[in-house]
Formats: C-alpha cells, structure tokens, sequence
C-alpha cells in the first residue's frame, strides 16, 4: 500500500464554496466549541443572520475555508463589520442588504461574492410568514 503525504479530503466532490464555522463560547466548564452545522448553515449569509438572530452563546471567532481553493483565515473581524453594519442599516427600516465580498472582484449577475442578508425584522417577512400556501 502506497503512503501518501496528503489526508483524503472529507469534502465530497463539486462542494466549490466557502465555508464559514463558528467557534462558541459555552462559558465555564462548557468551554468553546466549533458549531456544528449543515451544509446549507456554513454558507456566510445564514451565519450572519445566525449572529443577527442570537443563534450563538458567545461568538468568539469566525472562520472561512475552501478546500477546493486551498486556503482558509480568519474573517471575524470582517464578519463583525458586517453584522455592525447590519444592525446600523436595520434603523432605517430595508427588507434587506446585499453587499459584495470586499476580496472579490466585482462581477455582474448571480455569483456568491454576493451576499443577501434579509432584515428578520421587516414587516414583508411577516406576510411571508402568515400566507397560506
């Protein structure tokens, strides 16, 4: 059998995006853990309104990879500004924000650099919420 110097990679083929977990703080003898989660949850839109709806105990950091790619950081703090900016837009009463990826390129169209946050609080996802389908 031939060693190999690379781990077989645990992501399944053709999952070509980033992907953002965040580690919670339990406090006290619960300590910090990775949160698990769902494909779906690890994309950067659901953990921001994640954040936004309280979701976490104690957020301590954020971190974004693509195995696909090759790299992975620390994004935190960019996702803090976010959530900051969020928050401060929410006041003036949107249904949402959309906001490019600051290390992306800009591109026209559909592309995930671009990020869709809806504002939970909005009356629209209220009419949503109590339709009959």
């Amino acid at each position: 059998m031939r060693r190999s110097d690379r781990s077989p990679s645990i992501v399944p083929p053709g999952n070509d995006h980033d992907v953002y977990l965040v580690l919670d703080d339990f406090g006290g003898r619960l300590g910090q853990s990775w949160r698990e989660a769902d494909v779906e949850a690890t994309r950067l839109e659901t953990v921001l309104a994640d954040l936004l709806d309280g979701q976490y105990s104690n957020p301590v950091r954020v971190v974004s990879f693509n195995t696909a790619e090759g790299w992975s950081r620390d994004v935190s703090e960019d996702v803090a500004h976010e959530v900051r900016l969020f928050r401060q837009a929410c006041k003036f009463g949107p249904e949402g924000m959309v906001s490019k990826r600051r290390d992306r390129p800009y591109r026209s169209g559909r592309s995930p650099d671009w990020i869709k946050v809806k504002n939970r609080s909005h009356p629209s996802l209220d009419r949503i919420k109590d339709a009959k389908w």
